[in-house]
């Protein structure tokens, strides 16, 4: 597997996975601008046999970094992608001097939560009503950069 910057020529892909995996997914308009547009942001993808399999992207500004999105691939899952995109995050927050980390996770994604509280994150609240379509809550995790 390979972890390298995500083109636009994976956008079809990177759409097809948002779809799998979301009952909100980004279109590709967001998806276009997030990944081709948006200058604060970055996004990860994992690569099996040159075929992208998963992504993580986030915004870097300041001190912090935030994850916008994260997806692996159905036929992918549970195959240790999504440590490795974490760890490649890990790698690029230290580079940029950040010193935290934060996401927001759906109250039900329990495989998801479950992943970050294992990779060093914290809850530090819930967000009532955070997803708009169907009103459910999420929480926001947080994880402090340390530097030896």
């Amino acid at each position: 597997m390979i972890i390298r910057s995500v083109k636009e020529k994976d956008l079809i892909t990177m759409l097809e996975i948002e779809r799998e995996n979301y009952s909100q997914p980004w279109d590709f308009k967001i998806l276009y601008y997030e990944v081709i547009k948006n200058e604060k942001s970055v996004f990860f993808g994992a690569y099996i046999n040159n075929i992208l399999v998963g992504y993580l992207g986030f915004w870097a500004f300041d001190d912090n970094v935030d994850i916008i999105n994260i997806a692996i691939s159905k036929n992918h899952q549970r195959m240790g992608i999504a440590t490795r995109l974490f760890d490649s995050l890990f790698d690029y927050a230290h580079k940029i001097k950040a010193t935290t980390i934060t996401l927001e996770v759906n109250v039900n994604n329990h495989a998801a939560y479950n992943l970050y509280y294992k990779l060093g994150f914290t809850t530090l609240r819930t967000i009532k009503n955070y997803y708009d379509k169907t009103g459910e809550d999420a929480y926001m995790m947080q994880k402090e950069v340390l530097y030896e």
